[in-house]
């Protein structure tokens, strides 16, 4: 359960600059981020990740979620937990493909999180104008970072058997599950889930994911299974010093393949 308050809400048009800060910060130590990338600033892959939200918002076969803080309880939670989270403050965002519905309620969350009763789960927009011009025509922080095609193109083809082989017809597949670094470990990735778990259930379908390894044992503490195995490699970088101070080895990325069976109600 979600130490803070949240609400679970369909992502809206307005929401994308803040999806991809989010974005951008949840991942500042990705391998492939570093070398698809080389030499982007967290500006220039903010101004890539929002638009690559509106595309996905666009999309029709993805359903983007957010978690929001909402304040009315907060006070019965510390600083701590808090962390001093603003009502409405996007805390977390989830990417599904294939998942359709309603937002009916969050299940055994409902104590911390709430949802939109009537709000359809199939959240494509129709961009505006300023949007539409956006996404034909990407501004110069996005056309003009230096990006590494082949690194690109080659973690796509690592990542296409997977999906070949391990999703069937009619199963859902989580694109993108992702934290603000400041609120995780309060069970906010845990609570959105778990939402959509309930949902696969109760239609008889499974999930598949890539999974870091960091993430790895979050997601077999829900339920998913690894089914396989990929390691990617970006070419000769020795090793980078992330903000901890600790080195990290950046020229590979393994990422586990995990699916989960839905479970009968």
């Amino acid at each position: 359960m979600s130490r803070i308050p949240i609400h679970i809400r369909p992502a809206l048009e307005s929401d994308a600059p803040a999806l991809g800060a989010l974005h951008a910060l949840a991942f500042t130590n990705s391998a492939f981020l570093a070398h698809a990338f080389p030499g982007s600033t967290l500006a220039s892959r903010t101004a890539y990740l929002h638009q690559r939200a509106l595309q996905a918002l666009a999309d029709p076969n993805i359903t983007t979620l957010v978690a929001t803080a909402f304040s009315s309880s907060t006070d019965q939670y510390s600083d701590k937990d808090t962390n001093n989270v603003s009502e409405g403050e996007i805390l977390a965002l989830v990417r599904w493909m294939g998942l359709s519905g309603s937002v009916s309620g969050s299940g055994s969350e409902k104590e911390t999180s709430t949802s939109s009763p009537n709000s359809n789960t199939n959240t494509k927009i129709n961009p505006s104008p300023a949007t539409a011009a956006l996404l034909a025509t990407p501004p110069p922080a996005v056309s003009s970072m230096p990006r590494n095609e082949a690194v690109i193109t080659s973690f796509a083809n690592a990542m296409k058997p997977g999906r070949e082989k391990w999703v069937g017809e009619g199963d859902i597949v989580l694109d993108l599950l992702c934290t603000h670094p400041a609120h995780q470990g309060h069970g906010i990735g845990t609570t959105m889930l778990r939402w959509g778990m309930e949902r696969a259930d109760a239609a008889g379908r499974g999930i598949y994911l890539e999974a870091s390894r960091e993430g790895r044992g979050l997601y077999e503490r829900l339920g998913w299974g690894v089914v396989g195995e990929v390691e990617v490699g970006f070419g000769d970088m020795d090793v980078d010093i992330d903000t901890t101070g600790r080195e990290r080895e950046r020229e590979r990325e393994r990422v586990c393949l995990m699916r989960r069976e839905p479970v009968r109600l």
